[in-house]
């Protein structure tokens, strides 16, 4: 990884185009693609490195301001090994700046968000998306829209007397 993170990337968005092509390349290298499969097996390894991104430096933020007492500065000279120090500390000037950390809050308050009860943003419990598009289909005698699939598993229905209010 360390030889293809050479950023400083918060996301895979930010990745320049010649990085995804030289880690897909070694995906490639490691990976067998079956025929026909490849652009299915590139969308599914282009939604992992979004993750994973994501995820890891999450992770590696966090264990490291434990680690330094809740003082990236203080961080500065332990990067971690998939990083190199100079994009390691771009990337603390970046968590550190008032703009991030703004960004940050306003983020964490709105996933901590209680609405009708509930923090989840999400209203179709453990059932899968496909098993209410599922249901759906049944209910409605047709294929769902996308539109209807996300009301189903984005609003809940408030009861009151004599039925229900979708919201």
């Amino acid at each position: 990884m360390r030889q293809f993170f050479n950023g400083p990337w918060l996301s895979w968005r930010e990745v320049p185009t010649h990085a995804k092509v030289g880690m897909w390349n070694k995906f490639e290298e490691i990976h067998t693609i079956l025929p026909g499969q490849l652009h299915h097996v590139h969308q599914v390894w282009d939604k992992h490195c979004q993750r994973r991104l994501t995820t890891s430096l999450g992770r590696v933020r966090s264990q490291k301001l434990l680690e330094a007492k809740g003082d990236l500065n203080k961080a500065r000279d332990k990067p971690p090994n998939w990083i190199s120090r100079e994009n390691w500390n771009k990337l603390i000037d970046i968590w550190i700046s008032p703009k991030w950390k703004k960004k940050s809050e306003a983020n964490k308050n709105n996933r901590n968000t209680m609405k009708n009860g509930s923090i989840s943003k999400h209203c179709g419990g453990s059932i899968t998306f496909v098993n209410h598009d599922e249901r759906l289909k049944l209910k409605l005698g047709r294929e769902p829209t996308i539109v209807e699939s996300f009301n189903r598993t984005h609003k809940t229905k408030l009861l009151v007397m004599g039925g229900s209010l979708d919201l």
